[in-house]
């Protein structure tokens, strides 16, 4: 949708490469995307730090349901990097799956899509500062209850597998 409207994007993926959850992607599988859907998405087939994009040169970073399948470890030297290559103003959106099969609803500390991550620890790696996303929603602010999410299930939209989305957005200062 963004390329269609004219947007330059740049996706930056490892694909199977990838040292979490990987998936087949690669030159061949986005030039035929964009040809189904009449995009000119560029790839870049490599993890962000591994991309060489230049300092303060992207306006806004987007990651849908991506960061729970990246090791931990990796998190916080990927939020750096993200906050390294946004301009100032910039904005990184985000949603993060929150598994209800895991920690802090149940014992489990993982599933075989990954774990459930904080935002708060985003947030902090970063460097970015929160504008947008309820914190008592988020995963490791102080406001989050575990027990009031499960209270209101109805209110959010739960898929086949048991995740909400964890939506929120960061933006670098000016």
């Amino acid at each position: 949708a963004l390329s269609r409207s004219g947007v330059r994007v740049i996706n930056v993926d490892p694909g199977e490469r990838a040292t979490g959850l990987g998936w087949n992607v690669d030159h061949r599988s986005i030039a035929r995307l964009n040809r189904a859907f009449r995009t000119s998405v560029e790839l870049v087939n490599t993890t962000l730090d591994e991309a060489a994009l230049p300092d303060c040169s992207i306006d806004t970073v987007y990651s849908i349901s991506t960061i729970e399948h990246i090791p931990m470890t990796e998190l916080p030297a990927l939020m750096r990097e993200i906050e390294r290559i946004l301009r100032p103003g910039g904005s990184c959106v985000l949603s993060v799956d929150l598994f209800l099969n895991l920690k802090p609803f149940s014992d489990r500390e993982s599933n075989e899509f990954g774990v459930n991550v904080p935002p708060r620890l985003l947030v902090d790696a970063s460097g970015l500062e929160l504008v947008s996303g309820k914190r008592s929603e988020l995963l490791g602010y102080p406001e989050f209850d575990p027990r009031a999410i499960l209270a209101t299930l109805e209110n959010y939209l739960v898929g086949s597998y048991p995740a909400l989305a964890q939506c929120f957005v960061l933006s670098k200062p000016q």
